[in-house]
């Protein structure tokens, strides 16, 4: 059956249009949502998905998206909650996503949201914030994922120690380069980094001049590259203090983690809603993109199209009107080649496809949907290579199906009935 479902969406197009949404969407799942977008099954549900379309065309006219975009962050959830340990980086996707939450909420609790969007306020204000954690989250992690001097009193204590203890080697280092007594044994006036410690070069001649650690030598052996005695406390003391400072940070990281695990449940419930609002705004976005409008939907078997343009063909669109299953239920078209048939059938087929998703439709006023329970489709070129079917045998077999699933609440677009063949025989 999803072969089926496949089928009919790839020869109406309705898989482009899903894709001309993705282009709104400012999160992973509202790209989700829109490119796995199908039509509803009842009148319902339908008709919610209509308002909140119209709704999240109502503030995109008079205002500007409340979605902000954000990362991906539900395999950093599943990990949480399952006890793993979090980088600051992903700490940071977290905080930004319930900075992203807050900005959203804002917006839903203006009176002019409410008044325009009644049934997406609703859904926005379900969201839970979860300030404590957001605070915990800016109090701790920086922009770019690093643990902050603030995030507590012992990381700001060792930090500024590293930072005196970093002074007092380099002030050391360079009374050493000052000295009168160690300019001839001294390679070069400099100061240079071996092992991540700070050594002068010194020549060999001279190795009993500067007490110290030698921590390397020149390819040819003529240059020392020693740590004086009096920096090599200064320098084990830093070191204690960088193992002290790692060990609080990860002490840091590990209890935000705990903190987001506590949290999961309700940061997947906030990624669901976001999710949603974030493909109904695209839903919004697109219907002013293509000048669309709300149709009215019906619960009798009338489909009615007013000057309706397909959505993807742009400027170049024709506006058709069509209206079957009010007098009569079968419709012929025809007409010579390169007439118009087949986007016809294909607008009218999209266009129920589109109105039962949720979607608005390229049209104008008094354009009526009734809700199908299947589209069955057999447009097109579509030979069956792989049981190496004629075009014509294609066809029959398509036509089959459609004879057998197709009922009177379905909608049946047959496109050049026995083409493939010799014209007589078809």
């Amino acid at each position: 059956m999803q072969k089926k479902i496949d089928r009919v969406i790839r020869q109406l197009e309705f898989d482009k249009v899903r894709g001309k949404l993705v282009r709104y969407t400012c999160s992973p799942w509202g790209a989700e949502r829109a490119l796995s977008l199908l039509p509803f099954k009842t009148y319902d549900e339908v008709e919610r998905a209509q308002k909140e379309t119209s709704e999240a065309c109502a503030i995109l006219r008079e205002s500007s998206s409340p979605m902000s975009v954000v990362k991906e962050i539900r395999q950093i959830l599943g990990r949480a909650e399952k006890g793993g340990f979090l980088q600051g980086e992903e700490l940071r996707l977290i905080g930004d996503f319930l900075y992203a939450l807050q900005k959203l909420k804002r917006s839903f609790q203006k009176d002019f949201f409410q008044k325009k969007a009644p049934l997406l306020s609703a859904l926005a204000l379900e969201i839970d914030l979860l300030p404590h954690l957001y605070q915990a989250i800016e109090r701790a992690i920086d922009k770019d994922g690093s643990v902050l001097d603030k995030a507590s009193p012992k990381l700001f204590s060792l930090r500024r120690k590293k930072i005196n203890l970093q002074e007092r080697i380099q002030e050391r280092m360079e009374r050493y380069l000052k000295d009168p007594s160690l300019k001839k044994v001294l390679q070069e006036l400099l100061i240079t980094i071996r092992n991540n410690r700070y050594v002068l070069p010194l020549k060999q001649e001279y190795r009993q001049a500067l007490p110290g650690i030698v921590h390397d030598q020149s390819a040819s052996g003529a240059t020392l590259f020693v740590e004086p005695l009096p920096v090599v406390e200064l320098h084990n003391e830093l070191q204690q203090a960088k193992k002290e400072e790692e060990i609080e940070i990860e002490r840091i990281l590990r209890e935000l983690s705990s903190a987001v695990a506590a949290e999961t449940e309700s940061l997947i419930r906030s990624v669901e809603l976001y999710g949603y609002l974030d493909f109904t705004f695209s839903k919004g976005h697109y219907s002013l993109e293509i000048d669309a409008i709300e149709p009215r939907l019906n619960k009798d078997r009338t489909l009615k199209i007013v000057q309706g343009r397909h959505p993807l063909l742009g400027a170049r669109a024709v506006p058709v009107d069509f209206h079957i299953g009010d007098s009569f239920q079968t419709l012929v078209i025809t007409g010579p080649n390169t007439g118009g048939k087949t986007v016809t059938l294909k607008t009218v087929g999209l266009f129920v496809l589109m109105a039962q998703s949720g979607m608005h439709l390229p049209a104008a006023i008094g354009t009526e949907m009734p809700l199908y329970n299947g589209v069955y489709v057999d447009i097109g070129d579509e030979q069956n290579i792989e049981q190496s079917l004629s075009t014509f045998s294609g066809h029959l077999n398509n036509i089959i199906e459609i004879l057998k699933y197709a009922g009177s609440k379905s909608l049946v677009l047959l496109d050049e009935l026995g083409a493939g063949t010799d014209p007589q025989e078809g």
